[in-house]
């Protein structure tokens, strides 16, 4: 299997940042280019971008193993499971313009999940605020999830923009908020599950989204057409048995710089 991850925040820096996101709109593929021009939202327009560069990328180099492997790449074996690659912009950039980029084409399954139709590989494209990762392999992978956007209570008091996730279980949608998961733990480490996978009810009485986001009245029209459009959410109708509280080791922080060298 081939992984990637892309730190989106060169994206988004207010030099050279634009200028790396009309680079990127030319290397995927047309789908994927009239998908992000349809973003108002400049963070999920960069996350989308990645997501094609990544894509890009991870069949270019698939099809370069399968070419080496005489075009027998019929088991997951003669996949080589590499270690986690880790790209900014402007690298990710800087391979995919080494050559044109691919024409994709896609079928869609249960749930509208998209199928490669003219590549034996199976793909999935996830994120996260500002990472966006990518697998590609020969066996079916992945969580279906979706990027939510709205507002929560902040600790400074009032209500502040916020973003977390939606994810698919066993064929149920959930809210997940790693963000405040990790706000709210002690400091010795515990983690005590309050926004783990969690019903609307549960989550609507410190989240707003959706419709119950724009009944605040707090958006710009533009906004709430964005809302409408890309963030109404998926329907969570109950929360998911919640684990007892469990202790993790405290590790150092990870160095994000690292993550652009």
């Amino acid at each position: 299997m081939l992984k990637y991850l892309l730190s989106t925040a060169e994206f988004l820096e207010e030099e050279g940042g634009l200028g790396l996101l009309e680079k990127a709109l030319a290397l995927v593929d047309a789908s994927r280019r009239e998908k992000a021009l349809g973003i108002r939202h400049i963070e999920a327009r960069a996350a989308s971008l990645g997501g094609g560069l990544l894509l890009q990328l991870a069949l270019r180099e698939a099809r370069s193993i399968r070419a080496w492997g005489g075009g027998n790449l019929d088991a997951e074996s003669r996949m080589p499971h590499r270690e986690l690659v880790r790209l900014c912009p402007s690298r990710l950039l800087e391979r995919l313009e080494e050559g044109p980029s691919l024409p994709l084409a896609f079928r869609h399954g249960p749930g509208g999940k998209p199928y490669l139709t003219e590549y034996p590989f199976y793909f999935n494209l996830s994120h996260s605020g500002q990472y966006v990762v990518c697998a590609l392999g020969l066996e079916e992978m992945g969580v279906e999830t979706r990027y939510m956007t709205g507002m929560t209570y902040m600790a400074r008091g009032g209500l502040g923009y916020h973003s977390w996730s939606q994810v698919k279980i066993d064929g149920v949608w959930y809210h997940l908020d790693c963000d405040l998961e990790d706000n709210i733990a002690p400091k010795n480490g515990a983690v005590i599950y309050k926004y783990f996978l969690k019903g609307d009810a549960t989550m609507g009485a410190s989240h707003y989204w959706g419709q119950r986001l724009i009944s605040l009245g707090q958006l710009e029209p533009g906004q709430e057409e964005e809302i409408r459009t890309y963030y109404m959410g998926e329907i969570c109708p109950y929360d998911y048995p919640t684990p007892p509280p469990s202790q993790i080791p405290i590790n150092p922080r990870p160095d994000y710089q690292a993550i652009h060298t």
